[in-house]
């Protein structure tokens, strides 16, 4: 063996040596360096494994640029965002992209650490499998966020439905109270789809709304798909409901069917309500003339005569009695004294204004309420519909009958202090003046209490 001159030696180690250390720090794994520029990056180093991962095993990729090897431009570019990450930072990055040559698709981890300026250790990994099951991991996480999204929607709905239906029990009408019912529920039940309910008075009158909600403001929304389901109330429809899609799905199977039994439970709080009503004027209204029964009129005069008291306006009481009706009953018949009852309620229902409130108080006796009348003008008024029936032509059957009067008691309350009662017997008390003083004329009590006080003063 032959003796190395030193200058010889020191080369020969310093290139064993750094022979070794390439070995140390580049080890199996698919690994290499790079170089950033600022649009591009030059790979200085790459490992076998990192070739082979990258099926670029029969190219020399020493000292080239990225964009020399065929990398696509987007790919290049997330690499130097993910490098200046790295310096910024001091640590390492990792982030997953897909192959960029690969003709399946395939996935890689790369993690990128600084180890000088503008030098970056890089690792690849093949994570193929890894984001598969991520992927799958992901969906079935959606899939059960969308379920647990879809029962909390149900059970909103269901919440609201339950508060619609115990709301519509308690509606007395279909005014104020069942405006509110739906009001409150139907915008919850129906979230994301633009909705109109209508309803209708009566068979051959045209629906109106009631409610909306949901609507496009802008007007631009074009709805794919719109339901309309009828309310029908024992065969009559009442009204409608209408549903539009804001945005495509958003009325699916489970929203359709929703829709139909809230139809059937407003038809049937319609229905609740129409035999509720119905129910409440037979007991306040009189059968034979339609009119407002004596309950009613009880009612009434007290709701009145607080008000009146309260407000400081008059409120006037015309009692009237038909003249001689036994003799109509006793040469006509009753049927023909009935249809005489009914020609003069719907003569004093001509005569009344919006407000008055015109009762048949029993028999042959008619009352009436006129707020806001003092009086002098209640007289005025009794005296022109006495007059009236005075002039009516009256008929049974074809025949013609007898012409009636009528005499009218009137009192007025207009003293806070007064109370209701006394006012109804001062004209009670007036109606048998009239009567008296030989029937078909008007009579008026000057001061209810006074009348009162008479009353029971004769009554000892």
């Amino acid at each position: 063996m032959g003796v190395m001159r030193p200058e010889k030696f020191e080369r020969t180690l310093v290139r064993l040596l750094s022979k070794n250390r390439s070995a140390l720090t580049e080890p199996a794994a698919a690994t290499g360096v790079i170089e950033r520029l600022d649009q591009n990056f030059r790979l200085r180093r790459t490992s076998s494994a990192a070739l082979r991962l990258l099926g670029l095993t029969e190219i020399n990729l020493q000292g080239q640029l990225a964009s020399d090897i065929g990398l696509p431009r987007a790919v290049i570019s997330r690499w130097l965002s993910q490098c200046r990450r790295s310096e910024v930072h001091g640590c390492p990055v990792r982030f997953e992209m897909l192959h960029p040559f690969a003709q399946e698709e395939r996935w890689l981890t790369v993690t990128i650490c600084p180890i000088g300026a503008r030098r970056f250790r890089y690792y690849l990994e093949e994570s193929t499998a890894r984001h598969c099951a991520e992927m799958k991991l992901r969906s079935e996480v959606e899939q059960l966020r969308l379920q647990v999204n879809q029962l909390s929607e149900r059970a909103r709905e269901l919440t609201a439905l339950s508060e619609l239906c115990q709301m519509l029990q308690v509606c007395s009408n279909g005014g104020s109270a069942f405006r509110a019912a739906v009001s409150a529920t139907l915008p919850v039940m129906f979230e994301g789809v633009t909705g109109v309910l209508l309803l209708s008075g009566d068979p051959h009158s045209a629906p109106e709304p009631v409610l909306s909600w949901g609507g496009d403001e802008g007007g631009t929304t074009r709805y794919t798909k719109r339901i309309t389901l009828p309310l029908l109330v024992l065969g009559e429809p009442k009204g409608m409901l209408s549903l539009q899609e804001q945005q495509p799905g958003s009325l699916y199977a489970a929203k359709q069917r929703l829709a139909a039994i809230v139809a059937d439970h407003l038809a049937l709080a319609l229905a609740n309500l129409q035999l509720r009503e119905a129910l409440r004027l037979q007991s306040v209204r009189d059968p034979l003339t339609g009119l407002h029964n004596r309950r009613y009129f009880d009612e009434a005069l007290g709701s009145l005569a607080e008000c009146a008291q309260k407000s400081g306006e008059p409120l006037a009481v015309l009692i009237l009695d038909v003249d001689h009706f036994k003799r109509c009953n006793d040469t006509y018949g009753h049927d023909a004294g009935d249809a005489v009852l009914r020609q003069v309620g719907r003569c004093l229902q001509r005569a009344t204004r919006s407000g008055d409130i015109v009762c048949r108080f029993g028999g042959e006796e008619f009352v009436l309420l006129l707020p806001g009348t003092d009086l002098p003008t209640a007289v005025q008024r009794a005296d022109q519909i006495r007059s009236q029936i005075e002039r009516l032509e009256l008929e049974y059957g074809g025949w013609p009958i007898a012409p009636v009067t009528v005499s009218v008691g009137v009192a007025a309350l207009e003293q806070p202090q007064t109370l209701a009662q006394s006012v109804l017997l001062a004209a009670d008390r007036a109606l048998y003046e009239a009567k008296h003083q030989g029937r078909n004329r008007v009579i008026a009590a000057i001061n209810p209490a006074t009348t009162l006080s008479a009353t029971r003063d004769s009554a000892v």
